[in-house]
């Protein structure tokens, strides 16, 4: 397998647009189109970056060969895991942001009724309290009355 395509083919395992690669590497993503085209070839700089960036054995890269082609495929299969693992677990947490916050909303939305519940059941027990304040207020000053009154007959 050629460099051109081995370029290709990593940057494709590793879900990244040429744009990308070419952003990375400092070239425009025409120059890097070239690259892998097989039209032009990276400078030795470009190809340290390149084998830095993607993790990718340098002499892998430097010879026309399968030689790495198991380890290669089981490498790129691995990545493709763990970036389909990053991509779930990113998911998942934004599934128990969400759902703490809907669960946060339910409960204090349950709160806000129990508080309201209270609030009505205080409000008339304090009517109740009242009336019969009201009402022994008003036997007392009946008998007080009575009293006087009994009082002044004599």
């Amino acid at each position: 397998m050629y460099l051109y395509e081995k370029l290709r083919k990593i940057r494709k395992a590793n879900n990244k647009s040429s744009k990308d690669v070419a952003f990375m590497l400092g070239v425009s993503p025409s120059v890097y189109s070239r690259f892998e085209s097989g039209q032009r070839r990276l400078t030795i700089n470009q190809l340290f970056k390149f084998a830095r960036e993607f993790d990718v054995p340098l002499d892998y890269l430097a010879y026309e060969t399968e030689v790495y082609s198991d380890v290669e495929e089981k490498v790129l299969i691995f990545r493709k895991y763990l970036t389909a693992e990053q991509s779930m677990n990113k998911y998942i947490k934004k599934y128990y942001e969400i759902s703490r916050d809907e669960l946060y909303k339910a409960e204090q939305s349950t709160l806000d009724m129990l508080l309201s519940e209270a609030k009505k059941i205080y409000d008339n027990l304090s009517i109740e309290f009242e009336d019969i304040c009201k009402s022994i207020q008003l036997s007392e000053f009946d008998k007080i009355v009575k009293l006087l009154g009994e009082g002044t007959d004599e």
